[in-house]
């Protein structure tokens, strides 16, 4: 069934005439590794370092123009998170790197409250040196403290210099580059998950065999979907155009909650490319290849006419139009990950009741 289904990525990607199922699976496995896990991980490493450089500079040379090229840094370095947060697996899962790295959602609002107490407060000192910070609650070290510290403690980081907000900031900055080091260092070469991955065995402690590499994607891919639609999506929705939730949206604060839904999907998009599940579509099913592109046109029209028009998550969900283009890409992405789970699991020999999340 899997050679029915990938016979086309194998001309595509192995030359080698006669290519067993082994040899194919592996592929996928260090395609996987190499075009997207690697070069997500590293784009967030550099991003996170010129986030650094940015708040450095902030912190030392207090001006608008510094405070907007720190935000505009902030956003890139979001974005890149963003891109590569679907994987599950792996050195970013371990220790509560994820959730250091960005807590969200946070449902209740704790994590917030606990960063706005630092900043009103200004009297942790803990939180101005990296090494302790990381060893606090993972609401205050990442991304979703500094949004608010950036954007919602604008008159004091430019008051002056070295200001407590800032030199926050710049510590949560430092963090960041600390995890992004590791989770780029734990996907070396010579690393256990990647041996285990390229060459899966009976004993290993992870990975028995190839089938089981190829279902850790697959699990990415599906539950990736998932999470879009059912925790980034639908909740901003509210229970009616009269009571929307736009304040559910990861990173609205900063204006980017629209952005940031639509790099997740992009790095989704990626790893079905480059995995070579994409190809698990029937190559000779031209009607189906060309379905997947046309639903992807259309939810990527669907973002793009609100970047268009520069709407804000809030603007999307209130007005009733645009709340309907809305309902559209969250209903083409269920559409999407239905299409695909099925023929994942088929390709891959799963059971079609598969839960991507359960893991079961």
């Amino acid at each position: 069934m899997i050679r029915f289904f990938i016979f086309f990525f194998l001309i595509q990607t192995l030359p080698v005439a006669g290519a067993t199922n082994e040899e194919i699976l592996a592929v996928m496995a260090r395609q996987t590794i190499e075009q997207h896990i690697r070069p997500g991980y590293l784009q967030l490493q550099t991003q996170s370092v010129r986030l650094h450089k940015k708040m450095q500079t902030l912190c030392d040379a207090p001006s608008p123009a510094n405070l907007t090229q720190t935000q505009d840094q902030f956003a890139k370095t979001v974005l890149a998170f963003s891109f590569i947060e679907h994987i599950h697996f792996g050195p970013m899962v371990d220790f509560y790197r994820r959730e250091r790295f960005a807590y969200w959602p946070d449902r209740k609002g704790r994590g917030a409250r606990a960063v706005r107490k630092i900043l009103r407060l200004e009297k942790d000192q803990t939180v101005l040196t990296a090494d302790k910070l990381a060893n606090k609650s993972v609401a205050v070290q990442g991304l979703t403290a500094l949004e608010l510290v950036l954007f919602q403690n604008q008159d004091k980081l430019l008051r002056e210099k070295n200001s407590f907000p800032c030199r926050y900031g710049q510590t949560i900055a430092q963090n960041l580059v600390t995890i992004a080091n590791q989770v780029v260092d734990g996907w070396g070469p010579k690393t256990d998950i990647v041996h285990q991955m390229l060459d899966p065995k009976p004993d290993n402690s992870r990975y028995r065999n190839r089938k089981e590499v190829v279902q850790e994607i697959y699990q990415a891919i599906v539950s990736g979907f998932q999470v879009l639609h059912d925790v980034r999506l639908k909740p901003v929705l509210g229970k009616s155009i009269e009571r929307p939730k736009p304040k559910r949206a990861a990173f609205w604060r900063s204006g980017l909650a629209i952005d940031v839904m639509q790099s997740y999907l992009k790095g989704l998009r990626h790893l079905v490319e480059v995995s070579g599940f994409q190809n698990m579509l029937p190559a000779n099913d031209v009607d189906l290849q060309r379905h997947v592109a046309m639903v992807y046109k259309e939810i990527n029209q669907g973002f793009q006419s609100f970047e268009q028009e520069n709407l804000n998550i809030a603007d999307v969900v209130s007005h009733e139009d645009l709340r309907g283009v809305y309902e559209k890409i969250a209903a083409r992405i269920t559409h999407l990950n239905a299409g695909f789970a099925r023929n994942f699991a088929v390709a891959a020999d799963l059971p079609l009741g598969f839960n991507a999340l359960d893991g079961d």
